[in-house]
């Protein structure tokens, strides 16, 4: 699964994960969890948002599987779904990471 943080500058903390398959020489992906803002469900940071500082590699993103029909039925069975990150682009973090600071620099 790859989690694509948002990159339009404002700063709302939503993600998105999508599943990349290859088709033949194709790649192609789809939409595990569409865009929008997730809390933590499980740990000591239960009921705070995931942002950027949760995505890095080795973390473990922990998301209900209720009304997500994108789900294979195997997952859906459980109550939650674990997302381990096993790649990161530091190009696209350090990106969203400058956008973040220029426009809370500007709204000072």
């Amino acid at each position: 699964a790859v989690v694509s943080t948002q990159s339009t500058g404002i700063s709302d903390d939503s993600i998105a994960i999508y599943e990349y398959k290859q088709i033949g020489k194709k790649y192609c992906s789809s939409a595990f969890y569409p865009r929008a803002q997730y809390y933590h469900v499980k740990g000591r940071y239960i009921g705070n948002r995931y942002t950027l500082r949760n995505i890095r590699i080795g973390q473990s993103l922990f998301l209900p599987t209720a009304n997500n029909p994108a789900l294979p039925a195997s997952i859906i069975n459980a109550p939650l779904v674990e997302m381990k990150i096993s790649q990161v682009s530091k190009d696209e973090i350090l990106n969203l990471v400058h956008d973040g600071c220029r426009i809370e620099e500007e709204a000072s």
